[in-house]
C-alpha cells in the first residue's frame, strides 16, 4: 500500500476534519519508516512537539480505527482495513442509499463563522465537547474564557468536527446584538427549510415553535459573543434591557426536552446557568484557559520571533497562552524590535495597543466592587486572602456582596484562585495597576502629581 491509498483511507475515516497539516506532514514520514528525531530534523519541528503531535495522532487513529494504533503497527492496521475500506466505497457507488454520515449534514448555514484552517492544537477541548454533545447528548453547552482566548475559533472546528452528527446546522454571531426575536426568525425559517413564512407574534410562541424543530431533528445551534446581550457594569450574567427574551430562549433549551444542542460562547455566563449544570447533567460549561507552550511557540515562530527558549516561554507565561495577545505581542517585536524576543522583554511593558483594547472591553464590564477588587489585587502583587479582601473592601456583614463579585470575577476569568487566596494574570495585574495609576493622576493637580506619586512609591 502506498502513502497514497493509506490518506486516501484516512480521509474517507476521519471526515469532515481530517488530518492537519502537521499530523499528515509527521504520518507519511513515520509511514516511510523515519524516526521522530529525523522528521523533526527534516521539518524544523522540536523533536519534542513532533512526539506530541504523533501521540495525538496516534489517539485519533485508535478511536476512529477502534483498536490501538501505534507507530509500528500502523502499516498493518491499514493493510488489514483496506479490503473493507474498497467496499465501502464500491458499495456507496453502487447504492445510493449507502452513504457516509458526513453527507447527513446538507443543511449548513454557517453566517459569518471565521476561517480556522490555521488552528492551534486544542485537541483535549474539542474532545470533551464532542464527547458531551455527541455521546452525552448535552442541550446547552457554554464555552467561558477571556477575550482573544479562541472561543469563536473553537466554536467553529466544533462544529466542523462533529457536523455529520446533526441534519442542521446554523453558526451566528450575536456580537451586534440583535433582538431576540430576530434571532428565533432566523433559526425557525432555516430548521423548516424556509417554508414558515407565518411566525407567531409572541417570543412564547416563537421558543416553542422553535422547540418543535428541535424535537423532530438533531440540529447543532451556536451563538458567538453572547456577552453582547448581557449589562455592562453589573455582576456577570445580568441581560440588557429588552434582551431577558434570550433568557426565556437559553431557559427553554436547557430545560425542555429534544434531541439537539445550542452551544453558547461568551466572555461571561448567563445568568441561571450554572444552577442548572453539572457532570452529568445535559447543561455543561467548559472555562477556556490558554493555549500550552507547545502551541503558544508555534504562533511566536509563525510570526518569524527570535530569541531563547526562555524567553519565550517568559513571554507566553505573561499572556497566559491568550492566543490573540501573543499574535498582538508578536506582531509589535517584529515591527519594533525586529523580532527580538529578550529585547521586548526588557523594556517591562507588556500592556499596550490592541492588548489594552482588549483588557478595555472586558474590564468595561466590571461593576464597582469588582473594580475595587481587581485594583486591590493589582497593588498587593501577591495573593489576597478572602478575609483580607474583606478588611480592604467592605463593612462587616457584607460577605455576600464580596462572594458574589469573586464568583463574577472568575467567571470572567480575570482573577486566579490559588491556595495562599486570589491574585491576576501578570498581564491583567500591569494593566490594573495603570487604571489605578491614571486615576491618582486625574485626582490630583498637575503641580501636586509628581510629588504626590513619589510619596507613594
Amino acid at each position: 500500500m502506498t502513502v497514497e491509498e493509506a490518506l486516501d483511507i484516512l480521509d474517507a475515516l476521519l471526515k469532515p476534519a481530517g488530518l492537519s497539516d502537521v499530523q499528515e506532514r509527521v504520518f507519511c514520514q513515520v509511514w516511510a519508516g523515519r524516526h521522530y528525531e529525523k522528521i523533526a530534523e527534516a521539518c524544523g519541528y522540536d523533536t519534542s512537539y513532533v512526539r506530541h503531535v504523533g501521540a495525538q495522532l496516534w489517539q485519533l487513529l485508535s478511536k476512529a480505527f477502534g483498536e490501538k494504533v501505534t507507530k509500528s503497527n500502523v502499516h498493518s492496521v491499514l493493510r488489514r482495513r483496506e479490503k473493507s475500506f474498497e467496499f465501502s466505497v464500491l458499495s456507496s457507488e453502487l447504492d445510493p442509499s449507502i452513504q457516509h454520515s458526513t453527507l447527513k449534514a446538507q443543511h449548513c448555514d454557517w453566517g459569518e463563522a471565521i476561517d480556522v484552517s490555521v488552528f492551534y492544537d486544542r485537541s483535549k477541548e474539542l474532545d470533551t465537547l464532542e464527547q458531551w454533545i455527541v455521546n452525552d447528548r448535552c442541550r446547552l453547552v457554554t464555552l467561558l474564557g477571556m477575550g482573544g482566548i479562541g472561543k469563536t475559533a473553537l466554536s467553529v472546528k466544533l462544529a466542523q468536527q462533529i457536523q455529520d452528527q446533526f441534519e442542521y446546522l446554523i453558526w451566528r454571531s450575536l456580537r451586534n446584538a440583535p433582538p431576540v426575536q430576530e434571532i428565533l426568525a432566523t433559526l425557525i425559517k432555516f430548521l423548516s427549510s424556509q417554508q414558515e413564512s407565518s411566525l407567531p407574534e409572541t417570543t412564547d410562541a416563537q421558543v416553542s415553535r422553535l422547540l418543535e424543530y428541535l424535537r423532530t431533528s438533531r440540529c447543532l445551534l451556536l451563538l458567538d459573543n453572547a456577552e453582547s446581550i448581557l449589562q455592562s457594569g453589573d455582576y456577570a450574567g445580568h441581560y440588557r434591557g429588552g434582551y431577558e427574551g434570550y433568557g426565556q430562549l437559553i431557559r427553554c433549551v436547557a430545560e425542555t426536552s429534544h434531541q439537539s444542542c445550542l452551544v453558547l460562547t461568551s466572555l461571561e455566563q448567563p445568568r441561571g446557568l450554572a444552577a442548572r449544570e453539572g457532570d452529568t447533567l445535559p447543561v455543561r460549561t467548559l472555562q477556556l484557559t490558554g493555549l500550552d507552550e507547545t502551541a503558544g511557540r508555534k504562533i511566536l515562530e509563525a510570526k518569524g520571533l527570535s530569541g531563547s527558549e526562555a524567553d519565550r516561554r517568559k513571554l507566553i507565561e505573561c499572556y497566559r497562552g491568550n492566543p490573540l495577545a501573543l499574535r498582538i505581542a508578536a506582531t509589535s517585536i517584529q515591527a519594533l524590535f525586529e523580532g527580538n524576543t529578550a529585547e521586548f522583554l526588557e523594556q517591562g511593558t507588556v500592556v499596550f495597543n490592541g492588548i489594552r483594547d482588549l483588557l478595555d472591553q472586558q474590564c468595561d464590564r466590571l461593576s464597582a466592587l469588582e473594580k475595587q477588587i481587581m485594583v486591590l489585587l493589582a497593588i498587593n502583587r501577591e495573593p489576597v486572602s478572602f478575609s483580607e479582601l474583606q478588611a480592604e473592601l467592605i463593612s462587616p456583614g457584607s460577605k455576600p456582596k464580596l462572594l458574589e463579585a469573586l464568583e463574577s470575577l472568575k467567571q470572567r476569568s480575570l482573577i486566579e484562585k490559588s491556595t495562599t487566596g486570589f491574585t491576576q494574570q501578570p498581564v491583567v495585574m500591569e494593566y490594573m495597576t495603570e487604571q489605578f495609576i491614571e486615576q491618582v493622576c486625574e485626582a490630583i493637580p498637575p503641580e501636586d502629581s509628581v510629588e504626590s506619586l513619589s510619596n507613594m512609591a
